[in-house]
């Protein structure tokens, strides 16, 4: 039968997942067993997300569903007005990332992602809680996240609608900057970005962070999830989210994401 190799260049600017992430993970297992872990993928070809659709739009103007031929994307659009905020994200929580004995277990996640504007515009895109997904998740005049917010992914304020960084915050708890300036965003230009939890690793290597397939400086350590500012044994589930700092509209679209891992999760 045939085979299937993904070789893990060190970057990756192609349209799909990147292999450097993705080439370890037993996907096929996933859909074949889920006994072994969970596996979700969203080109967004077919997905309805005005009708839930395992979705939730939420926020002051309420994301888009965008045909292509033969290809789908989602619209995150803020209003028109200063500190509008459009959100995209699951309706369910589905994975989480803890340190915990019988709970550890490799987790992966990445998404394709572009903005309209690099002017004051804030945004978020990773994992966060289903129940913090508030129509204020990002702060009023700085896009920051809410101190209630339980969230890890890649953060932008507006005071710096360019630099992309990697974050962590537990809710009641001081956000926590892994790195700042992972990446330069360019408007209407895509950007993949990822990262995985691997139990397994080094300690300072647990949470490794990637942009268009290439790993970043610095990763979050077995120090990090044991502290008591990481969402350690946190349910959560896709967020994406913009924040316009100025009466202009501005839009982050989600060409596709994915998120996988591996049982015991519970």
């Amino acid at each position: 039968m045939p085979t299937y190799t993904q070789y893990k260049d060190a970057t990756d600017t192609t349209v799909g997942p990147s292999p450097i992430i993705w080439a370890d993970c037993p996907t096929l297992e996933m859909m074949h067993d889920p006994g072994v872990g969970i596996h979700h993928f969203d080109n967004f070809l077919v997905s309805n997300i005005e009708n839930g659709d395992g979705y939730q739009g939420l926020g002051d103007n309420a994301p888009v569903y965008v045909v292509d031929t033969l290809n789908g994307r989602v619209a995150v659009t803020s209003g028109g007005t200063d500190n509008d905020q459009s959100m995209l994200g699951t309706s369910v929580d589905l994975v989480h990332i803890s340190d915990a004995a019988g709970e550890a277990a490799k987790l992966w996640f990445e998404c394709r992602v572009k903005v309209s504007s690099i002017a004051d515009m804030g945004i978020f895109v990773g994992l966060a809680a289903e129940a913090d997904m508030l129509v204020n998740f990002l702060a009023d005049n700085s896009a920051d996240l809410v101190a209630t917010a339980d969230a890890i992914g890649f953060h932008v304020l507006t005071a710096s609608p360019t630099a992309v960084g990697t974050v962590y915050q537990k809710g009641s708890e001081t956000k926590q900057a892994v790195e700042t300036g992972v990446h330069t965003l360019v408007a209407d230009t895509y950007v993949k970005l990822g990262f995985v939890y691997d139990p397994a690793e080094e300690d300072s290597k647990q949470i490794r962070f990637y942009v268009n397939g290439a790993e970043t400086a610095t990763s979050g350590t077995a120090t990090n999830i044991a502290a008591a500012t990481f969402p350690d044994s946190v349910n959560m589930g896709l967020l994406a989210t913009t924040k316009t700092g100025e009466g202009v509209t501005k839009t982050l679209t989600l060409d596709w994401w994915r998120v996988a891992q591996l049982l015991p999760r519970e």
